[in-house]
């Protein structure tokens, strides 16, 4: 495993270097160490659990990833929801862009399936089923050793508060129910055509 996290490690150092050194750069939608970094960070502070972190569904695992992803709905769900802590986020760099789109049910990123199947080849996840076949993500302990790391570096202290706002938000909704709070109160979301993006 020390092996398997120096290399995946050199990986992330470039990530953080580039952030750092080129905070206004267009970034290719491919980056994949990208969105591997991100929702390593948003299982590891927005995940259920005390000691072994998993989001269940892929659907929940989507909307969480929505609002992390667009801190202005971020910041409106916490008024709806009466979150009494302050919140004070900047917009995440363009390495974190959006370019989510609108699917069947709600927000969606095509390159999910190409991130989960990254995040499981190398050992940073583990997928089970429960009972109805619904898919439960969990971090294992090189996923959580490198989402440790990730999490104390300065170019991703916004993104991993904005993963914590989340956390403590949505940690107890089930995916459909997560839905279900986007259509009803951010329905200028769901009623873009189908596969068109979402603007910022």
């Amino acid at each position: 495993m020390k092996m398997l996290k120096i290399a995946f490690l050199i990986g992330l150092l470039r990530v953080d270097k580039e952030v750092s050194e080129n905070f206004n750069k267009s970034w290719p939608e491919d980056y994949i160490e990208l969105h591997i970094s991100r929702i390593l960070v948003l299982l590891y502070l927005a995940g259920e659990g005390t000691r072994k972190k998993k989001i269940k569904s892929r659907t929940k695992l989507a909307k969480l990833d929505f609002f992390l992803r667009y801190p202005h709905y971020l910041k409106e769900a916490a008024k709806i929801l009466n979150y009494k802590k302050p919140i004070s986020l900047k917009p995440l760099s363009l390495p974190f862009e959006p370019s989510m789109i609108r699917y069947f049910y709600g927000p969606w990123d095509e390159k999910y399936y190409q991130i989960i199947l990254y995040l499981q080849a190398r050992n940073l996840i583990n997928i089970s089923n429960d009972a109805s076949g619904t898919d439960i993500f969990m971090l294992t302990q090189l996923g959580e050793s490198i989402a440790k790391t990730l999490i104390g570096k300065k170019s991703f202290k916004n993104l991993a508060t904005a993963a914590t706002i989340v956390g403590e938000l949505f940690v107890n909704y089930s995916g459909n129910k997560l839905k279900n709070f986007i259509y009803e109160n951010f329905p200028e979301v769901v009623s873009i055509p189908l596969k068109h993006k979402i603007e910022v």
